[in-house]
């Protein structure tokens, strides 16, 4: 176990170096359809410890190797194998993955190799519990008041065929079945004097087009599964599990109803929360980000408005300076004579930046993302002196925040990777982490947390804002009422019980 900046990173594969070649021959002859069911039941066990992270015969199974292994599966076998995957078999192939060689583990290139765990170990470590409110506060309230445009205000209908609470309730849904018993079929069509209106929902003709919509055969997988950049870069190679989390087999068991294979439940849930954005961004192309832009920046003021004061907090604004017109970032959030500067960005590091770490490509998304927002952030504080009724810059913390995740965003992205130095220190954060950082802030204030941080120590500052709080902040994790209210709602309208949220 190593720590680098606040991350636990766990380093696995002391055996003989081995590539996807050797996984495929070891795999070769086992039974497709029976292999993802084994996968999914040790995925769900994976996907409800603590940490994202269980030990199979004294092999440590992370999910994105079982998600890694279940397309190896597709690629590989078929229906018709004999063979059959058990713990044990699984645990090897785990342990094999642990040891495939890997690109980028010398010279400069280690930071690259840091970027792809970043995406492919840690961002599955972490429960997004607020998901589901974040989207329906996104899509649900803020896109349909936003400055109209050329797009539909039900954009995320036009682009899916569902409608946002149909399609979030679907996926919870079915994400639960598949989780239970590894696999999913429609449920029994409602009695026709049902007076649920979740139940209503739940038509045949509904439910069919779900399932049908984000799901694929195994030849549609295969034909998605483009090759990695180089055989080193096998493990981080594009899964389309990730869009079509729900998998009809070639030959299904007998049963009186279709049967979707499900073997990892929790990429059902992304793709009917992250995955909208997918298929906006595919439905409309830049005309989508253009908006979404607003609605992130709407959001992150909706969080900042449901904890402090609305005196207390303040839009983007312009000012002039010698005849200059200036632009202020997105939010400030006044505390007496001091202040916390807030700029949002809608997107941090682009797909193939996040899942390879070239460092070409890091360094060009990160050009127009966070260290756009550190310029502008220093800008408006070097400027704070010739504005009316601003704090002073020393009382000022700056925060740069993202609606992805990403890691390493306070430490080898802003120190390795371009943008101009200087003795600012920016804050960057995912939404997510702005979420619980706000919640913690009803019992002490976001610039005193944020202060503590800058100043508690070198390590402190270079953490990723939610392993700071895991690690420094006080340890009650604080409920994010306004998504919690938010939530609630959604499945009180439904009538759906605690165990759905």
């Amino acid at each position: 176990m190593r720590t680098i900046a606040g991350k636990q990173f766990r380093v696995y594969g002391d055996g003989p170096a081995k590539t996807e070649a050797d996984l495929r021959a070891q795999i070769r002859g086992l039974n497709l359809r029976d292999s993802l069911r084994a996968i999914a039941e040790a995925y769900a066990a994976v996907a409800s410890a603590r940490d994202r992270f269980v030990v199979i015969h004294d092999v440590p199974i992370p999910p994105t190797a079982l998600a890694y292994i279940a397309l190896l599966f597709i690629l590989e076998c078929s229906d018709e194998g004999s063979g059959h995957l058990n713990d044990r078999s699984l645990a090897a192939l785990v342990d094999d993955y642990h040891n495939m060689t890997e690109a980028g583990l010398e010279n400069d290139a280690v930071l690259e190799y840091l970027i792809r765990q970043g995406q492919a170990q840690f961002s599955f470590q972490h429960h997004d519990p607020y998901a589901l409110p974040r989207f329906l506060v996104a899509f649900g309230e803020i896109w349909p008041a936003r400055p109209r445009g050329r797009l539909p205000p039900d954009v995320v209908s036009e682009a899916t065929g569902f409608n946002l609470e149909q399609l979030l309730l679907f996926g919870q849904s079915f994400a639960g079945m598949a989780k239970r018993q590894g696999y999913i079929n429609p449920y029994p069509p409602p009695a026709a004097d049902s007076s649920r209106p979740v139940l209503r929902l739940f038509s045949h003709e509904q439910q069919a087009a779900f399932l049908d919509r984000f799901s694929a055969t195994y030849a549609q997988i295969r034909a998605e599964a483009f090759e990695p950049p180089s055989p080193a870069l096998a493990k981080y190679r594009f899964n389309p599990l990730f869009l079509y989390p729900l998998i009809r087999p070639d030959i299904s068991p007998p049963t009186d109803t279709p049967v979707f294979l499900v073997p990892c439940y929790q990429f059902l849930i992304e793709r009917v929360t992250h995955g909208i954005l997918f298929d906006c961004r595919k439905k409309f192309g830049p005309s989508f980000d253009e908006q979404f832009g607003f609605v992130a920046q709407e959001y992150v003021g909706k969080l900042l408005g449901e904890v402090f004061p609305e005196a207390t907090i303040r839009p983007e604004f312009s000012y002039t300076i010698n005849g200059k017109k200036y632009l202020s970032p997105d939010w400030l959030v006044l505390d007496g004579e001091r202040a916390v500067v807030v700029e949002v960005k809608k997107s941090l590091l682009r797909s193939k930046a996040k899942a390879f770490g070239h460092s070409d490509s890091v360094k060009r998304d990160l050009e127009e993302t966070l260290h756009a927002a550190k310029r502008q952030l220093c800008q408006f504080k070097s400027h704070l002196p010739h504005i009316k009724n601003m704090p002073r810059p020393e009382n000022v913390e700056l925060a740069a925040v993202f609606w992805e995740e990403a890691s390493w965003v306070n430490s080898i992205l802003q120190r390795d990777f371009g943008g101009e130095a200087g003795d600012d220190v920016v804050h960057a954060m995912s939404v997510r982490e702005l979420e619980r950082l706000v919640a913690r802030s009803k019992a002490s204030s976001l610039y005193d947390l944020l202060w503590a941080k800058r100043w508690v120590g070198e390590e402190a500052r270079l953490m990723d804002v939610g392993d700071w709080m895991a690690h420094h902040a006080p340890p009650e994790e604080a409920e994010n009422d306004f998504l919690v209210a938010a939530r609630d709602r959604f499945f009180d309208k439904w009538e759906l019980g605690d165990d759905n949220k």
